[in-house]
């Protein structure tokens, strides 16, 4: 199970609820996965994209205290040093 904060609950919901119940949320290629992920950032006034869910969730997994060596196996790093770049951009 992953733990969510709850303040990201909130944002999720929001982002659920932009998303059209007929659209398939899981089943699409990466261009089109791309491109919705951007069309609720739109929505929402913000830019994203699925690398910055991806660097948020290894900050929050940062912020919560979780092991570099687990953050490196999730993002899929080869090297810790990848990782690194993260870790120091984030504990300042």
């Amino acid at each position: 199970m992953l733990p969510i904060p709850s303040s990201l609950k909130n944002q999720i919901k929001l982002v659920f609820s932009l998303w059209k119940s007929e659209d398939r949320f899981f089943d699409y290629t990466k261009v089109t996965l791309w491109r919705r992920i951007k069309e609720i950032g739109k929505r929402l006034g913000i830019e994203l994209r699925p690398h910055t869910l991806r660097h948020t969730f290894a900050t929050e997994m940062l912020r919560k205290g979780a092991n570099i060596r687990v953050i490196q196996k999730v993002l899929r790093h080869s090297s810790l040093a990848t990782t690194q770049i993260l870790y120091s951009s984030n504990t300042g």
